[in-house]
């Protein structure tokens, strides 16, 4: 279940990141506006499924986790800011070449030039916050602390709480929710999905009609909070997730199967590519949006998919460059 909810990730972020070139497209947001929060899901819930591991010591459990994360992070972002800048004629969000832009970039995840990796640090300084917590309280109240963490996560979201925007440290309070839902998901799978019947086709279809009738309804309503509005959409999307992911393994399918460990390469490298085919088909060409949006989508996914298993086949699992494409 977790690896195609993985690949259904990555693919859902590609699709969300095309861009405003199409009417409606505020619908589109709307329906995409999960896909991070599944990322911190599943996140929380392979810390749980996983044992709750921090060995060998905290030290080394925080070390592994920013070389998964903020090394790509910044090396990535640094290849990026060149190609940035020269695009920026085109850009919804132009950057000027300067060191005091790039540091910016770096400590600013929401200005990152690559917007869709302000999730890198958010998800470092989440991990960072639960492993230090359960370390100095105790693995025995690790229960209690995400529990503690989620309700602090809750009413940053209810109530507009905000930090300061260096290194997104509002969204870690505000996304720590979604991780922690992810946490005690594991927790508590079976009586879950045997509760609502997640492995059914039936529940598939009609948290996926929930979903989209949410998104599309509960904006029009007028004295509805926004924090509400997203946590219901957000919540149906997550549980449409997990039960497409049951479905799928419970039908045998296997359309999917082939990008099985290549869901981090696409969402570090689809930024790539889409930049690409976008100045191409719309500024060169000036094809039509729906043109150039699936070949975007295409392009997104199978070229980081395709650099990325031939670097796993030809480099050591010590190569930097495996590091850097996410295998």
């Amino acid at each position: 279940m977790i690896s195609f909810m993985q690949v259904f990730g990555a693919i859902l972020v590609v699709a969300g990141h095309l861009g405003s070139d199409a009417e409606g497209y505020v619908y589109i947001t709307r329906l995409f506006q999960f896909s991070m929060p599944l990322f911190m899901f599943m996140s929380g819930f392979l810390f749980r499924w996983g044992g709750i591991r921090i060995a060998p010591n905290l030290g080394i459990f925080l070390l592994n986790k920013a070389r998964r994360l903020l090394v790509p992070y910044v090396v990535i972002s640094t290849l990026a800011f060149v190609p940035k800048v020269w695009l920026s004629r085109w850009a919804f969000r132009p950057t000027e070449f300067s060191w005091a832009e790039y540091f910016h970039s770096l400590l600013y995840p929401w200005d990152n030039v690559i917007i869709f990796f302000w999730f890198l640090p958010t998800l470092f300084l989440i991990f960072a916050i639960t492993a230090c917590a359960v370390e100095w309280i105790g693995k025995s109240h690790t229960d209690a602390i995400v529990a503690s963490l989620a309700t602090i996560s809750l009413f940053f979201n209810i109530f507009g709480w905000e930090l300061t925007p260096v290194l997104n440290l509002t969204g870690v309070m505000r996304f720590l929710m979604w991780w922690s839902a992810g946490y005690f998901f594991a927790a508590y799978k079976r009586k879950i999905v045997e509760g609502l019947r997640l492995e059914k086709g039936l529940a598939c279809v009609s948290l996926l009609f929930c979903f989209v009738a949410a998104a599309v309804l509960l904006p029009l309503i007028p004295k509805l909070h926004n924090a509400c509005e997203r946590i219901i959409i957000i919540s149906l999307g997550l549980l449409f997730s997990v039960s497409l992911g049951l479905v799928y393994y419970k039908n045998r399918w296997r359309f999917l199967d082939n990008l099985y460990g290549y869901s981090y390469s696409i969402y570090l490298l689809s930024w790539f590519p889409m930049v690409a085919v976008r100045v191409a088909g719309f500024q060169l060409l000036d094809l039509p949006w729906y043109v150039v949006w699936p070949v975007s989508i295409t392009a997104g996914i199978f070229i980081p998919y395709i650099i990325a298993r031939f670097v796993k086949e030809r480099f050591p699992d010590t190569s930097f460059l495996r590091l850097m494409v996410g295998v």
